[in-house]
């Protein structure tokens, strides 16, 4: 980014103090990627940053590029999924900042990755099950990410999955192909769990999953799946 003086949406991912005025926030651009800026005066009562930094805001930005750093010069609130919703969803949002924060690279921008944020976002302010939006995230930004196996077919074979098949650190097998003198390496996984990961990846938006109903099992198997598989790309 060569411009000195640009716009840009942004999802403000975590916030560290610097001193006593000011702070520096991580967030993520639609255009611009994950970036750090300086948000001077920020600390201040009447800054006019206040309320618009919390994790999980999206905001218009405008940013000074000074060539080696960026600052805040101006934000105006978009949506703020973190404030006045439940205790579920305020944990969901600092949990999606956690993980954005901790796996996107520096300034390689994914506009597609921002909408996601954006739609996501809208679906906590609109108060829809926590579990649901939880799960549509992972899979979704792990398949944006080219990090979601295939959950239709085995890895190996390619057939499609027609009983619980396994998954190691980041492949899912038919139990044809599983090595037995590796059967330790490897989870079993329930298929209603699979078609379950499959079905999502196939939505747009998660109010679609509004009429689904989810097993308890199977929804705590799917969040143990994608988590695994984020933990794992990030080992």
């Amino acid at each position: 980014m060569d411009q000195k003086h640009f716009k840009d949406d942004l999802v403000i991912l975590k916030k560290f103090t610097i001193n006593e005025n000011d702070l520096l926030v991580n967030a993520f651009g639609r255009f611009s990627g994950k970036i750090q800026l300086k948000a001077k005066g920020s600390k201040k009562i009447l800054s006019k940053f206040t309320g618009r930094l919390e994790p999980m805001s999206i905001i218009q930005a405008e940013i000074y590029n000074s060539g080696r750093s960026f600052t805040l010069t101006n934000a105006n609130l978009k949506i703020c999924p973190s404030i006045d919703t439940s205790l579920a969803n305020f944990n969901l949002s600092q949990k999606i900042c956690y993980t954005l924060n901790k796996l996107l690279p520096f300034e390689e921008p994914n506009p597609s990755l921002f909408s996601l944020i954006e739609s996501v976002g809208q679906a906590i302010i609109n108060k829809e099950p926590e579990s649901k939006t939880e799960i549509f995230f992972l899979t979704k930004f792990l398949d944006l990410a080219g990090l979601l196996p295939s959950f239709m077919f085995c890895n190996h074979c390619h057939q499609k999955f027609e009983q619980n098949p396994y998954l190691d650190e980041c492949q899912l097998v038919c139990s044809k192909c599983l090595q037995q003198e590796k059967i330790n390496d490897y989870a079993e996984v329930e298929l209603n769990t699979v078609k379950l990961i499959n079905y999502i990846n196939c939505t747009s938006r998660v109010q679609q999953l509004r009429p689904l109903k989810i097993p308890t099992q199977n929804n705590f198997e799917a969040n143990k799946i994608l988590e695994k598989l984020i933990n794992f790309t990030h080992a």
